[in-house]
């Protein structure tokens, strides 16, 4: 239901965290326009209704809280991009008999597509990948093709350019074009078995409680060979070794699409046709910088002079920029001054963040160091343990992680 007037807006933290369904066309949302994008976005059954321009309001309302700019631009976005009809209403007794003619019809909801990706689709903040995109569904659809291996360039050789994001972002926008959308972490053999076995869940088997793990993988394996047109993403795919045993997995499913991402040079896969995947143009990583801090960060006439000169800072990597973006909608800084904290983070950094040690650029290390100084203490010792659970559960012995994940021996 819309008239002339907006409503207020949920906090902007909250709503952050739903940006990649919001237009970009929509700088704000209310509550009740939120609920309609989500209706929208879940296929849920919407019924429109607008107040006629002569209907009076009920309730007093003071100009400054009309928001009449903000209504008028979402309801310009609705009649422009929705094939839509709106029933109009000139009192709330009307609407209310509108309602109540409506022939509601719960039908059961169609078996849901399997899905166990690990984040939702960025949305229109995803930048600079087009081109990209287009050559790996090039590569996939190819004859004989199938499976495909997301490395970094070897001139940069490093993590943080965004392969694992890319392969899930292609996910999202193919979704409809296949069966179940995967994804399995692969930075040992071990885990890679282990994750492959927890898909078990997000595909609905009755395996999925199975306390033997061998029969739970073996239902996993099972499940896409009576279910062709699958999508199956296995990320960090670093060493020959897994490189190995993806390859050994893999030559038991048939039918579907495989993407991996992995830092081995390019001429080391002979099962997967190998797509370089540069870091972000500068353009369009400044302009992800504006775009997804707008709400969030105090602004300044030389924004767009200082997203350039910090998307050059934090090398263009995808990684970087996504922390660099977190801590300013916290901070609500601006550029510059979120600049000098990074600049600031350089010394403490030092003697650790090299490429040799951690695997990603050194911008990614100061970066996160930047993050990392405004967390409270305690919060900080948690992230260590954390941190350290996680290495020990993915590492051989005699090995643990930098703070950016890398491996390092006798740490």
């Amino acid at each position: 239901m819309q008239g002339r007037r907006g409503g207020t807006c949920p906090p902007p933290a909250i709503a952050a965290r739903f940006d990649y369904w919001r237009p970009p066309e929509i700088a704000q949302a209310s509550r009740t326009q939120w609920e309609f994008l989500f209706a929208h976005a879940l296929n849920k059954p919407v019924r429109l209704f607008r107040a006629a321009n002569d209907m009076a309001s009920e309730l007093p309302i003071s100009p400054d809280q009309e928001f009449t700019d903000r209504q008028a631009a979402w309801l310009a976005w609705m009649d422009a991009t929705l094939d839509k009809r709106w029933s109009e209403f000139h009192s709330v007794g009307e609407l209310l008999m509108q309602v109540d003619k409506i022939e509601w019809r719960f039908e059961p909801p169609a078996p849901r597509q399997p899905i166990g990706l690990p984040y939702p689709s960025l949305g229109f903040l995803f930048k600079g990948r087009d081109e990209f995109l287009s050559r790996l569904q090039d590569s996939l659809a190819r004859e004989n093709g199938g499976s495909v291996a997301i490395v970094s360039k070897a001139v940069h050789g490093t993590g943080g350019t965004g392969k694992t994001r890319a392969a899930v972002e292609y996910a999202w926008a193919h979704r409809d074009a296949y069966s179940a959308l995967l994804f399995a972490q692969a930075a040992t053999p071990d885990s890679l078995e282990t994750n492959l076995r927890e898909l078990a869940a997000p595909l609905r088997l009755r395996e999925a409680s199975e306390p033997n793990p061998d029969l739970k993988l073996q239902a996993v394996l099972a499940w896409p060979r009576n279910h062709p047109r699958w999508f199956l993403i296995l990320d960090d795919v670093d060493t020959e070794t897994v490189r190995d045993a993806a390859s050994h997995i893999l030559g038991q499913l048939s039918g579907g699409h495989v993407v991996l991402t992995s830092r081995l040079d390019a001429g080391l896969w002979d099962f997967a046709e190998p797509l370089d995947l540069d870091i972000l143009g500068l353009d369009d990583a400044a302009l992800l910088l504006r775009e997804a801090t707008d709400l969030r960060r105090t602004k300044h006439p030389e924004d767009a002079a200082q997203s350039l000169s910090l998307a050059e800072d934090l090398g263009r990597l995808a990684l970087a920029l996504t922390l660099a973006v977190a801590t300013i909608r916290v901070k609500q800084c601006s550029f510059a001054e979120y600049r000098v904290m990074w600049t600031e983070a350089r010394e403490k950094v030092r003697g650790w963040n090299e490429s040799v040690i951690t695997g990603y650029h050194t911008a990614v290390g100061q970066t996160w160091q930047t993050s990392v100084a405004l967390v409270s203490d305690p919060a900080r010792v948690l992230l260590e343990r954390l941190a350290f659970l996680r290495s020990a559960s993915t590492t051989s012995p005699g090995c643990c992680k930098t703070p950016t994940g890398s491996t390092r021996r006798n740490c």
